[in-house]
């Protein structure tokens, strides 16, 4: 007998194997959905983390700015503080340079000189909006704005501004470091090995409830299937082609399952970028994952569901009569 029209006992028998189908299609679409979510919003942390910590410089081995450090082509004076506006905070990060420094700050091609700023795109906004004698006049003149590789979300507020030497060393913020001598301005991906090792673990616990609901939902009406294939040994089937039409199946379904999780997780994208972390939303951006991630959870999801269902009746040597004996719980 074929294998096709064995397939189709199993598939298409009744309404509730219909059933069991649509509801592993569904459970897996929802798996892998939440999987990618939860991977993408994973590897962006780091990322998030380096675009929101260049502008409060950190190094191994800091040089200490004082008022004899003289500065060259290739260093700058750092400090970074805190500024509110109205309930919002914004960071501060005064800098200053020599007029040929070759030192760059992130997202942006001009390096401000005293009197003048560069805002993050959320804080040019802010200023727009307020009377220019409350906020506009604040910084100075505007030369420049932060593009996104440089904040950390949508709503961050951060301002570069240009200043003397002796006013970097005259602002510290509470709780930031002091005023520094810089060669780069750049950020960490994670404060210490400690806190990618946490993040880590925290990832792992979130993905295995994820994981355990895909493994349950490719296992529904486990004992309806193996009275069918039992039914199937009954009439002629050989022992491979009901583990084939057992892979085949669940193949096929955690396919169609993983392909509409791939196209909700898309579609749930803008609506999780909302989630505040930190000071700000997510870039939609930051919660796509790559191509080879999802195509990775696509085969790997209907691949290792297959080579479980096909194990499985090969492993219990499901006989003619399989229905009808007893079997031990394990």
């Amino acid at each position: 007998m074929r294998d096709f029209a064995l397939a189709r006992l199993i598939v298409a028998g009744d309404r509730s194997a219909r059933r069991r189908l649509l509801g592993i299609i569904a459970g897996v679409m929802v798996g892998v959905a939440v999987f990618l979510l939860l991977t993408a919003a994973y590897q962006a942390f780091g990322e998030r983390s380096r675009r929101s910590s260049w502008h409060t410089p950190i190094t191994a081995s800091p040089t200490a700015l004082t008022p004899d450090t003289e500065l060259t082509a290739h260093t700058a004076g750092a400090a970074s503080t805190l500024d509110h506006v109205g309930n919002r905070t914004v960071t501060v990060l005064l800098v200053a340079t020599t007029e040929d420094t070759r030192v760059r700050i992130p997202g942006s091609d001009v390096v401000p000189r005293p009197g003048q700023y560069l805002a993050s795109p959320a804080l040019a906004e802010l200023i727009d909006s307020a009377p220019a004698d409350q906020l506009g006049e604040r910084y100075g003149e505007q030369v420049g704005a932060l593009s996104n590789d440089a904040v950390e979300g949508p709503d961050s507020l951060v301002a570069v501004i240009g200043a003397d030497q002796s006013q970097v060393l005259g602002r510290q913020g509470p709780g930031m470091p002091p005023p520094q001598v810089v060669t780069e301005l750049v950020g960490h991906d994670y404060a210490s090995q400690v806190w990618r090792i946490v993040a880590a673990i925290g990832a792992i616990a979130t993905l295995v409830p994820v994981l355990l609901l895909i493994a349950i939902v490719t296992d529904l009406g486990a004992a309806q299937r193996a009275e069918r294939f039992a039914t199937l040994r009954l009439i002629g089937a050989t022992p491979g082609q009901v583990a084939r039409i057992a892979a085949a199946e669940t193949a096929a379904t955690t396919l169609l399952g993983a392909l509409l999780g791939v196209i909700t997780y898309l579609a749930l994208i803008p609506a999780a970028a909302r989630i505040v972390i930190n000071s700000s939303r997510f870039f939609p951006h930051d919660l796509l994952a790559s191509p080879a991630v999802i195509a990775a959870s696509v085969l790997g999801t209907t691949l290792g569901a297959a080579a479980v269902a096909w194990w499985r009746p090969r492993r219990a040597g499901i006989g003619p009569l399989g229905a009808s004996r007893e079997r031990s719980e394990r």
